[in-house]
């Protein structure tokens, strides 16, 4: 079986090399790649196939939070798990409805940190148990996390009427990639169809010109 390829973004080299060591261990899981930034994550995602990002917050010249965003609208099919020592809830919170898969302390232990990586990797979201009834009951409440530039632009193609083929061929994008952006916009908006996805589009005004 192939295991999960993992690229770790941390500005700590001690945890990097933790986080290595951790993982290195187990052949379920393979590091092929590190950054310390965001920009540097960028470019270490064009030149490796990864599956999980592990991705801390703070970090220099662009933080967390706007590398999940580049990193959401340009490889939307790689999974996001941000490893990070915030534990408020506005962190938590503001990750969970940009579309991440997951969040995780850094004080996890060692096996809830494997466990939270194969679970984002299995395409399910994994985020602080005693959050996840708040953080459900309002995102049904307000019907949708946020929607990036390129969903918004692959959901309105698909009001239209047009398949993934024919989406694919308009934006210059694999299927594959069209069918992952439906994917992670149905996962946010927590529908669980295509014709679920148009009606909440727009009930909120996404699909006017």
């Amino acid at each position: 079986m192939k295991p999960i390829q993992i690229l770790l973004v941390d500005d700590h080299r001690i945890l990097l090399d933790g986080l290595r060591t951790l993982l290195d261990r187990n052949e379920e899981f393979k590091v092929v790649a590190e950054a310390s930034e965001g920009h540097q994550a960028l470019l270490k995602l064009r030149s490796y196939l990864i599956d999980v990002v592990l991705l801390d917050i703070r970090m220099p010249q662009q933080d967390g939070f706007e590398t999940a965003k580049e990193i959401m609208a340009l490889f939307p099919s790689v999974h996001i798990l941000v490893l990070s020592m915030h534990s408020e809830r506005s962190y938590i919170e503001k990750m969970y409805h940009l579309g991440v898969a997951g969040y995780m302390l850094k004080n996890s232990g060692r096996q809830e940190i494997l466990e939270g990586i194969r679970t984002v990797a299995s395409g399910k979201r994994h985020f602080p148990t005693e959050l996840l009834p708040s953080l459900f009951d309002e995102g049904k409440s307000r019907g949708a996390g946020e929607l990036t530039r390129r969903e918004r632009e692959v959901l309105k193609l698909i009001s239209l009427g047009l398949s993934n083929v024919d989406i694919s061929h308009k934006l210059n994008l694999s299927v594959e990639t069209i069918n992952t952006h439906r994917k992670n916009m149905m996962r946010k908006l927590e529908v669980n169809n295509t014709a679920s996805l148009v009606r909440l589009a727009i009930q909120k005004g996404w699909l006017e010109a």
